[in-house]
């Protein structure tokens, strides 16, 4: 019914239409293998909060460079790492991310691993059938409130000078 009603408006967009109404592109993509220790590539992906392989790695340059796709695989392979890294990396340059899984227990790794990193304040848990109106205005308050008082360091340069001479 809410979809019938603002359908319009919300196929207007492009990612909410991707998402609802599927990608005009149906042939898989593989991945590709990135020289991860390139300065592009780091530039792409500035911040591997968790260790990731040569293919995780690749999947994050993959979402930065606004690639769709699909993180599937048996228990153990890295996807949740892999995940929090593709959001890490989002979160760094002002794009707003959209998880979506079919367990719980993904969301709830994901987050922990956020959370772990400090990065819990950027999220807006709306997994729950206990997630209440009130709730989620607070929560987007809290994160306005965040969002203005984020400040760069001022020897941010210099920092990353240091740690690429190190490496």
């Amino acid at each position: 019914d809410t979809l019938q009603k603002n359908g319009d408006g919300l196929v207007k967009q492009k990612n909410i239409r991707k998402l609802l109404l599927g990608s005009e592109q149906t042939a898989e993509r593989e991945s590709t293998e990135y020289d991860i220790e390139s300065e592009e590539v780091e530039k792409i992906t500035p911040l591997m909060i968790y260790d990731a392989d040569s293919s995780q790695h690749s999947a994050v340059v993959d979402v930065m460079q606004n690639h769709d796709l699909v993180i599937k695989g048996p228990p153990g392979t890295g996807k949740s790492q892999t995940i929090t890294n593709i959001i890490a990396n989002a979160l760094s340059t002002g794009k707003s991310v959209l998880f979506i899984a079919e367990k719980m227990a993904a969301l709830e790794v994901v987050f922990n691993r956020l959370e772990k990193a400090n990065l819990d304040p950027f999220c807006l848990q709306l997994h729950s059938t206990k997630a209440r109106k009130t709730d989620v205005l607070k929560s987007l308050s809290s994160r306005d409130d965040l969002q203005n008082s984020i400040a760069h360091p001022k020897n941010i340069e210099e920092e990353l000078a240091k740690l690429k001479q190190t490496r």
